[in-house]
């Protein structure tokens, strides 16, 4: 629906639609936009019970990012300084945060170094992998 809702509108030129994309070129596709859009109903945010991993994909690539403001999301972008954050199922949030990161490109610039820090410094699997070892070890020392 999305694919016939950009060509009836004229704006398909502007929309690359990729399908399901192998994960070893999704750095790719990140870096040839330029804001990383992250946005979760918050029904399927709370049956998801974790973050998005394209959060921290746009992050690692250094796009700054608009996205709905949840647990586990919207304070990772808050807290990071690596996008801007929007209220669930809100248009118009979304436009006006868009518009902000498209026309404010050394905000939009800023807040993608900032998250490209914060992947770099905490997002990233060896961290995940040294999360997991101590609370294995803290389960078997008790």
């Amino acid at each position: 629906s999305w694919m016939e809702r950009t060509e009836r509108e004229g704006l398909a030129a502007h929309f690359v639609f990729t399908g399901q994309t192998p994960y070893e070129e999704i750095a790719r596709h990140i870096n040839a936009f330029t804001v990383g859009i992250a946005l979760f109903a918050q029904e399927s945010h709370q049956k998801m019970n974790r973050s998005p991993m394209k959060l921290y994909d746009y992050m690692a690539c250094g796009r700054s990012t608009i996205a709905t403001d949840l647990i586990g999301l919207g304070d990772v972008v808050r807290d990071y300084n690596a996008g801007l954050t929007i209220p669930p199922n809100d248009a118009p949030a979304l436009a006006e945060a868009a518009l902000t990161l498209l026309t404010d490109r050394s905000l939009s610039a800023e807040m993608g170094r900032c998250a490209r820090q914060a992947a770099v410094s905490y997002f990233n699997w060896g961290r995940v992998a040294e999360d997991i070892v101590r609370g294995i070890e803290e389960r078997t020392k008790a």
